[in-house]
């Protein structure tokens, strides 16, 4: 059994590699190394078997660091592939690179719309799951048979039991995820057609944003990390009113 994460930009050349191999990176920094989790990327217009952006790979392996090297896959030794319905529906996870991918996804099997989101969307709705008091909390007090104690109106009224197995956690955290779309906190600000949630193509934008778009994607990476890891690590409360 495995939680397969698929992430999605246009050729599956810059960002859905870069993105692939810094999420499996900090995944691995967490400990997920034998616990089924799988990441692999995809293109919605990829020629298949074309090689990775050089700039790309070598900024995220100077960004990984010596001790991370191996993780980074060279240029010439990535293989695009187009996205198809076949590699969506076997995804648990897809993480695209802007809301264009995201719609794509959407259109080539719609049951996948709710375990779609963009990689920065994803970072930030898991970590507002995971935080102090949030969703988490309800979820692993009922686990435990606590008492959860919530004003009439409060959106965690129908928060499930966190599940004991850790890859079950991680399709609860990735349902909680879809159920959050209109809850959690968005971020402020539209660049053009790049919205906070996006990381630019810099094969549109231009090649000096390369840099950002790495930095952007491993910020994210980092946070969706840790939101994972805390979902599959958090004990049982049990006897617990979360205020």
């Amino acid at each position: 059994m495995s939680f397969e994460v698929l992430v999605v930009c246009t050729a599956n050349i810059c960002r859905s590699p870069a993105g692939e191999t810094v999420l499996r990176s900090r995944l691995a920094d967490r400990g997920f190394d034998d616990t089924g989790v799988r990441v692999s990327s995809a293109g919605v217009a990829a020629r298949a078997g074309a090689a990775a952006c050089d700039l790309s790979t070598a900024l995220v392996a100077g960004l990984l660091g010596p001790d991370s090297v191996a993780l980074a896959t060279p240029a010439d030794a990535h293989s695009a592939r187009l996205l198809t319905a076949q590699l969506v529906a076997s995804s648990d996870l897809i993480l695209t690179a802007d809301r264009r991918h995201r719609n794509r996804v959407a259109e080539l099997a719609p049951a996948a719309r709710k375990r779609t989101f963009t990689l920065l969307q994803a970072a930030r709705t898991a970590e507002w799951i995971c935080a102090d008091g949030s969703v988490l909390a309800v979820a692993d007090t009922r686990a435990g048979g606590g008492q959860v104690e919530l004003d009439p109106g409060d959106h965690r009224h129908g928060v499930p039991a966190l599940p004991p197995d850790p890859l079950n956690r991680l399709a609860w955290l990735v349902e909680e995820m879809d159920a959050a779309r209109g809850v959690a906190p968005n971020p402020e600000g539209i660049e053009g057609v790049w919205d906070a949630d996006d990381v630019p193509d810099p094969h549109v934008v231009g090649f000096s944003i390369h840099g950002d778009a790495i930095e952007r994607m491993s910020g994210a990476a980092q946070t969706l990390a840790d939101a994972l890891w805390a979902v599959v690590t958090t004990p049982v409360r049990s006897g617990a009113a979360i205020p």
